[in-house]
């Protein structure tokens, strides 16, 4: 979990996980935007992309978002908090104990 969407956050993150060379794919956020001349690939997909939806572009991604967003609305009727929303992802990953 990051903090916020800023440049500050968000470009050291992609730099400790993501392989120098590898395309990023992002929303239009402008905090992506030193990506390039850090040595990424880099593309923003809108919600629509191409004349595409980003749900047919990214069809995995929405489909999590789409799921963990059903469970914490249905299963927890949405009480869940920033600050405990780690943990409730933690006790929902399959490999967790």
């Amino acid at each position: 979990m990051i903090p916020d969407l800023t440049a500050d956050t968000l470009v050291p993150w992609v730099q400790r996980n993501v392989e120098v060379g590898a395309k990023v794919l992002s929303d239009g956020n402008a905090s992506y935007n030193a990506l390039t001349r850090l040595g990424y690939g880099h593309e923003k997909v809108f919600a629509s992309h191409k004349r595409v939806s980003t749900g047919q572009y990214l069809p995995l991604v929405h489909l999590v978002i789409v799921n963990l967003k059903t469970w914490l609305r249905g299963t927890h009727k949405g009480a869940v908090r920033a600050r405990h929303l780690q943990a409730y992802l933690l006790l929902s990953h399959p490999d967790h104990p």
